[in-house]
Parts: structure tokens; C-alpha cells; sequence
């Protein structure tokens, strides 16, 4: 029942983030809730397209498609760190590009479901201590389960950045702590 609770809250965090910072360039999230089994459900907006991760691997983005992309996420992060959010997940794999009009690298930000809404005093989903995030893309501060902000997501986007005009990682081990030592 607790980690039940733990996941609905999640999904509640979620909603209410993507909600609140008022962007096209944010995955819609319509609905979600429990089923009378217990499981739970999602209700978002229906992405066509591919993950920055593909994008990157494919070489299907040059220089400036790239610059365009990565100011796009900075707009976005943007909006919703003034509203008080931060993502603490930020990678390509949570980067969707759709064609949307004229734009055929549209920027959706997806899995905002460990974001910190800093003035909220978030749950223990996110307290301090607790080490949440995927460690390639994670700062320093997250790493060592400390409390994080807006910087965080900064950095990740520079880890990003990095990768996109690299093609490679900054810091690379063998296990996952071994990164988050990095």
C-alpha cells in the first residue's frame, strides 16, 4: 500500500508539473489514476516521432538542428524553473522530436514524474538524500543524494549538449557508480 501511494503521488507530481508550466514543448498529460486492480494508468499525448537518443545515434540532425533543438529544451526549462520546477531527469531519452507544422525537430519534454516543485516542499519522492535520476546526466549535487535546483538541470543539459556535438559522454565507467564517482 505505501509504495502504491509512493506511485500515485508520482503520477500527481507529474500532472501538476507539466500543468503548471503552460508549454507546447511539454508532453499533455490528459487523465491518469488506479484501476480497480490496483494498477495504474496514464492518459498522455500521443508522440510521433523519436527520442534525441535516436535522433543523435541516426546522425539525422546537423549543427544547426541541433542548436535548434537544444534551444528549444533551454525555453522550456526556462518556464518551468521560473514556476518553481525542475525535471531532475533531463536526457535524450526524455526528448521527443515530432514534426509539428513547419518544424521537423520539435521539441516535447516528456517524464517529468520525479520533478521537484521546489516551492512545495516536496515528498520523500525527492527529499534530500534520497538519489534520484539517470547518473550519465546527473550533477553532482543529485549524485550524492543531495537537495538539488534549476542548476541541475542545467548541467544536465550541458552533458547533453556535450554528447549532441561530441558523440560521446564526458565521464564513462563500468558501473553506475563508477559515474556517479566521476
Amino acid at each position: 500500500v505505501e509504495r502504491s501511494e509512493e506511485i500515485l503521488q508520482r503520477f500527481i507530481r507529474e500532472a501538476q508539473a507539466t500543468n503548471e508550466i503552460e508549454s507546447r514543448h511539454i508532453c499533455e498529460m490528459t487523465d491518469f489514476g488506479q484501476l480497480p486492480g490496483g494498477a495504474f494508468y496514464v492518459v498522455m499525448e500521443l508522440l510521433d516521432g523519436m527520442s534525441l537518443t535516436r535522433a543523435l545515434r541516426e546522425k539525422r540532425l546537423d549543427r544547426a538542428a541541433i542548436i535548434h533543438v537544444f534551444r528549444q529544451i533551454a525555453e522550456t526549462l526556462d518556464r518551468a524553473h521560473k514556476v518553481g520546477i525542475v525535471h531532475r531527469d533531463l536526457k535524450p531519452d526524455n526528448v521527443v522530436l515530432i514534426e509539428d507544422e513547419s518544424d521537423p525537430f520539435f521539441v516535447k519534454l516528456v517524464d517529468f514524474g520525479i520533478a521537484k516543485i521546489i516551492r512545495a516542499k516536496a515528498t520523500n519522492l525527492t527529499e534530500t538524500g534520497i538519489i534520484l535520476g539517470t547518473p550519465y546526466y546527473m550533477s553532482p549535487e543529485q549524485a550524492r543524494g543531495d537537495d538539488v535546483d534549476h542548476r541541475s538541470d542545467i548541467y544536465a543539459i550541458g552533458i547533453m549538449m556535450y554528447r549532441a556535438f561530441t558523440g560521446k559522454l564526458p565521464f564513462v565507467a563500468d558501473t553506475q557508480m563508477g559515474v556517479l564517482t566521476r
